[in-house]
């Protein structure tokens, strides 16, 4: 074998070692729209907070912002990857929420669960949720990180008992399975009792 065959080779290994390293980190990390493109801009319009001037909602390039007369009262975190939102009663108030799924390093925010010492450093899937209220943006419940990510939801009162539910298509964080399968799961339906989602049965 020649000397120049055996440097190729050895590059092409090279290369072939760091682009599986690269894949094993992604997948670890769940860092799977580091592989995506741009994102189309989606807007929105809802009187949320109804006082009867209407906020438009803008995503573009994974961030959230809402503007109500030409100010922007609240924009998503720079640490947040938002994907996508959506609106509804989600908690049986009476009040349209504001839904946000969004993608951020650490399955925790500020509070943390008494027995973990330190926020991990992945990156993973949240769902929160927000009203407005006059003009600020306030949490009624956020997340930590979701056990698979949100490829799509819908705020619906699927079973007809008068309370909404969320219809999540769910996808994974493994970097194969995105590739093998992006939507191929089956819906699964969620509904608020007491504090936070639980699963029901019969999506459809």
């Amino acid at each position: 074998m020649s000397g120049k065959l055996q440097i190729r080779l050895r590059w092409i290994l090279i290369t072939v070692l760091i682009l599986l390293a690269f894949v094993l980190w992604a997948d670890r990390m769940g860092a799977i729209f580091l592989l995506t493109g741009g994102q189309a801009v989606l807007t929105e319009h809802q009187d949320l907070n109804n006082n009867g001037i209407i906020e438009w909602y803008f995503l573009e390039n994974y961030g959230l912002r809402i503007i109500e007369n030409d100010v922007e009262v609240w924009a998503s975190p720079a640490e947040w990857r938002v994907s996508s939102f959506a609106f509804g009663d989600t908690n049986h108030d009476d009040k349209k929420d504001l839904l946000i799924v969004a993608w951020k390093k650490g399955s925790f925010g500020e509070d943390k669960p008494f027995w973990v010492n330190m926020n991990d450093k992945e990156i993973r899937c949240h769902l929160f949720i927000f009203n407005l209220t006059e003009d600020q943006v306030k949490p009624v419940w956020m997340s930590s990180a979701l056990h698979r990510p949100i490829n799509s939801l819908e705020v619906q009162d699927i079973n007809q008992d008068g309370k909404n539910e969320l219809l999540v298509y769910e996808g994974s964080y493994s970097l194969p399975s995105r590739f093998m399968s992006l939507d191929a799961s089956e819906p699964t339906l969620w509904q608020w009792q007491g504090w936070g989602f639980y699963l029901l049965d019969n999506p459809r």
